[in-house]
């Protein structure tokens, strides 16, 4: 969730990151990448991969899988092939000069990269291909609600967040204990941090969008106050793809917007009508 609140911040400030999704650490199985296909979806507004092939874990001089590679599973650690084929000196030299090496994984050991790279591929392509297209997850802040609008997928999505869920959303703003949060709603002691998001839109504007949104076939869905039951006030953002739960933690995926981006949408919405 770290990294997650990372690419969020990132790219609510305009930093531009560039990554990749690594796969093959020794010991791993399917089953801890199985469930990516359906979580990346979600994720569909921060900055995709630089490249859409997953890429996998290189032994490097100097870190534990090449200093203790039986530790780890690993076996047969050798220079790079590249190497050889760059430097025309003897293998002894090039197992003192080389910097990344390949290996073999020790007898018992799992590999699931090929399965792992079928499934993992294409969510990333298309992860990239949204990105491309702009995807986003823009939140305008306004006084006891807040208005959502998701294009993370083909067929954008428009929140209306009031009451519990209005008010869950900026303490999600960092990662946070989902207990925490909850307590926080009830109530209770509040969670350290940063303040609340301002407002940034005003109910007249917030009024007119909703009515402009669904004048284009895009009609707010509300995310009804469920001040009665917290848990399931996270529940219900949770399963709107607005925050991200992991364990016992969770983290707001929305990206808060100022109103000019608003009013820019509305000018556009105005222009193709």
């Amino acid at each position: 969730l770290q990294n997650v609140q990372m690419m969020r911040l990132a790219r609510e400030y305009g930093v531009r990151l560039n990554w990749q999704h690594l796969y093959g650490f020794p010991g791993e199985t399917f089953e801890e990448y199985a469930g990516i296909p359906d979580s990346v979806p979600s994720l569909h507004h921060l900055e995709a991969p630089s490249s859409e092939e997953t890429a996998k874990v290189s032994v490097q001089r100097y870190s534990p899988y090449f200093t203790h590679p039986e530790t780890f599973g690993i076996a047969a650690v050798r220079p790079a092939r590249p190497y050889a084929e760059v430097y025309d000196v003897p293998a002894g030299s090039l197992e003192r000069i080389a910097y990344r090496f390949d290996y073999d994984l020790a007898p018992g050991v799992p590999d699931p990269s090929a399965a792992v790279r079928r499934v993992v591929t294409p969510a990333l392509e298309a992860w990239r291909r949204r990105d491309a297209l702009g995807a986003d997850l823009a939140l305008f802040v306004g006084h006891g609600r807040s208005l959502v609008l998701d294009t993370r997928l083909e067929e954008p999505r428009l929140w209306l967040v009031e009451g519990a869920a209005d008010r869950a959303l900026p303490l999600c703003a960092e990662v946070r204990g989902r207990d925490k949060v909850i307590e926080a709603l009830c109530g209770g002691r509040p969670v350290s941090g940063p303040p609340e998001l301002a407002p940034s839109v005003p109910d007249d504007l917030l009024d007119e969008a909703l009515e402009r949104f669904a004048s284009a076939g895009l009609p707010a869905v509300p995310l009804t106050d469920r001040d009665d039951d917290p848990a399931a006030t996270l529940e219900a953002l949770q399963a709107a793809g607005l925050v991200l739960v992991e364990g016992k933690s969770c983290l707001s995926l929305a990206i808060p917007r100022p109103r000019g981006v608003l009013e820019a949408l509305l000018e556009r919405l105005g222009a193709a009508a």
